[in-house]
């Protein structure tokens, strides 16, 4: 799996904010060379659209205690009464990782949910901010 941002932006604020590696077309860049490619003004842009991680940055991914996340509010709905549940629109609930040993424990006022730790979290979420700053998830290239 491949892991890219389609906002430039985005790529250079994790780049500078979490020392996150990235490439274009193949190569290596920084935010240095993120806006000065995406420059509107110079008229100039990559040769392809998608800013992908280096694979050496895919740690910095991995979830923190602290860190807020975003989920859907009827994952386990969803996963006990698929059918009844598949028509419910993507509801989100902001919540606050608050341990990530063996258990991943996800809490916030009204919810708490916790999740085995065995290699892949059987609840979906995306990381929104960790130490006070934002946090922007990569999409995943099928």
């Amino acid at each position: 799996m491949k892991y890219f941002y389609t906002d430039p932006l985005a790529a250079a604020f994790m780049a500078r904010e979490y020392g996150v590696k990235l490439l274009a077309c193949g190569e290596p860049i920084d935010e240095a060379d993120i806006f000065y490619e995406y420059n509107p003004t110079m008229k100039i842009e990559l040769d392809e659209d998608l800013i992908y991680v280096h694979p050496d940055s895919m740690a910095i991914f991995e979830p923190k205690a602290g860190d807020a996340v975003e989920i859907d509010r009827f994952v386990n709905d969803r996963r006990r009464e698929p059918e009844r549940f598949k028509d419910y629109p993507y509801s989100p609930t902001f919540c606050k990782i608050i341990n990530t040993g063996q258990w991943l424990e996800i809490s916030s006022p009204g919810i708490s949910y916790s999740d085995t730790m065995g290699g892949k979290f059987h609840i979906p979420f995306k990381i929104i901010q960790r130490d006070d700053k934002p946090f922007f998830t990569p999409e995943v290239e099928a």
